[in-house]
Order: C-alpha cells, then structure tokens, then sequence
C-alpha cells in the first residue's frame, strides 16, 4: 500500500444518515426505528446517501484496485470465449445457447429438424443482450418456449426489485404480445400453448399464490389456482418431464418450523379447468 492510498484510507469516513423517530408496533411491542425514512424510495436524500456510501466504499478500497483488476483478469481467463452449450432436442427442434467475446449474456439459438442430421437454418430465438441494453439493470429469470414452439415467454428484472415480470415474445417475428405478468415468480406453460400457470408474490417477495393467465386477457381476471396462507411456506410451479401435469410444490421456508416439510399437488396441463390433485400430505421429514 502506498502513503496516499493509506492516507486515503485512513482519512475515508462513512456517511452518517440522519436519525428521525418513528413508531413501530410489532406482535404488540413498540419500538422506535429511526431509519424507517429508507423505505421511500422517493427521498432524495435515499439516493444521495447511496451514492455517499458508494463514494466511501471507492476510497476505502482504492488501494485494492491493481488486485481487483488482476483476479477479475484471472477468472476471465479461465471462462472459455466463445462458448457454446450442447445442443437439446426438444420435439422437432434442438436448442443450444452460445456466449460471444465480449457480450455480457448468452444468446440462444435455435434450428429445426428436417431428418436424420439435417437441420433448418439457425434462428435466434432469444437474444438477452439486445434486451438488456434497454435498461441499466436487467437479470433474465427463466426463459420457456411455448408447446408449439411459436412463443417465448421469459421472467425479467429490470429494476433490481426481485420482482419479475412475465414478457410473452412471437419467436419468428420478435414483437412482444401485450401481456405482462407483473410480480411473477416461476411460471409454466399450459399443453394448449395459450394459457400460463405461475406465481406471485407477496409484500415481502414470497410466493403465495398460484394463478392461471389466459393469452390476450388481462392480468387482473387471472383465476386463483392455490394460495398459500401459512406465512412458513411458499409455492413454485414446474413442468413435469411427461408434460401431462403441472406440479406445484408447497415448500419450507429457509428457517421456518416446518423446515423439511413439503408437499406437491399437480394439475392437468392440457384441461382448461382442471382440478388440484394433492399427492400426498406434508408430514417432517418428508421432502419430495
């Protein structure tokens, strides 16, 4: 370390946010939280004192940045540019992914099968780095085509929330459908190719309910599959490999009392109303 980035230590001090009183009353115990003014967003001062202790982080670890720099080039080297997935046949298509030199994501391709090794010409079906330079912020969740393979439907954070919102995208012409899923957490696609089955979340971002999205409709007139209304579990939703069934798994939370305990139901993936099935009830111990 050198006598200035020491002194740059040495002289680095953390910015002190203001303290203003406010009220909790949680499980019947008042509390004073003096912080509580974080929450909103919308106050200027939130973003300055961001911005403040981002200035303090840059000037207390100066000193690291030939190291930082020196392991960031350590660990590139060692990632394979470019790289490419094995490709995945899934019925008369294969998928793969391939990462470029230089781009922050993979971008995933696509060809059809016209015979034995013959393949249509390549198509690129999902290109996240093309989204992701609409926004300062953007983390794909889960990408899924549709059963006829003429749709994609992915999860997006553009915002760094954790909230993801469900985009539905025409393969062949990439223009977006008008439906967004706000608040989605995983999803699944329905046989019929016009119906998605996810999650949404709660005011603290845990999965509690179970909905039913019909193309071209509203999110608003969504139909309630399950809710979950025991605060030490969540829900996700996944495809089984047959593709028959959706299945949807009542899981533990992290820390919970009922740690170890879950419990999986299905639906039919091609019924427009189908019924919830329970395959067995949740008991300790018992993890599917």
């Amino acid at each position: 370390m050198t006598d200035a980035s020491r002194e740059g230590v040495e002289t680095a001090r953390p910015p002190k946010p203001p303290r203003e009183d406010f009220e909790r009353v949680s499980h019947g115990e008042k509390r004073n939280d003096p912080y509580h003014w974080m929450q909103n967003r919308s106050d200027p001062r939130v973003a300055r004192l961001v911005e403040e202790e981002n200035e303090y982080t840059d000037q207390s670890m100066e000193h690291t940045v030939p190291l930082q720099k020196t392991l960031f080039n350590e660990y590139k080297g060692r990632i394979k540019e470019p790289d490419e997935s094995v490709p995945v046949r899934i019925d008369n298509y294969i998928y793969y992914w391939r990462h470029d030199v230089g781009a922050q994501y993979a971008v995933r391709y696509r060809r059809q099968v016209l015979g034995d090794d013959s393949y249509g010409d390549e198509e690129i079906y999902f290109d996240e780095n093309s989204l992701a330079s609409e926004h300062a912020y953007f983390a794909v969740d889960d990408i899924q085509q549709s059963p006829d393979h003429t749709l994609a439907a992915y999860s997006a954070d553009a915002n760094g929330s954790e909230r993801n919102t469900i985009y539905v995208r025409n393969i062949s012409t990439n223009e977006l459908l008008p439906d967004t899923l706000q608040n989605a957490g995983s999803f699944a696609w329905a046989e019929n190719g016009q119906e998605i089955i996810y999650t949404t979340l709660d005011e603290k971002r845990i999965p509690r309910e179970v909905r039913r999205h019909v193309l071209g409709t509203s999110q608003e007139s969504d139909v309630l599959i399950q809710r979950e209304e025991d605060l030490s579990y969540g829900l996700s939703v996944s495809k089984s490999l047959s593709r028959d069934v959706i299945l949807i798994t009542r899981g533990h939370l992290i820390g919970s009392k009922t740690a170890g305990r879950t419990e999986v139901s299905f639906i039919s993936s091609s019924d427009t109303q189908p019924a919830l099935m329970k395959i067995a009830e949740g008991a300790p111990g018992l993890d599917y």
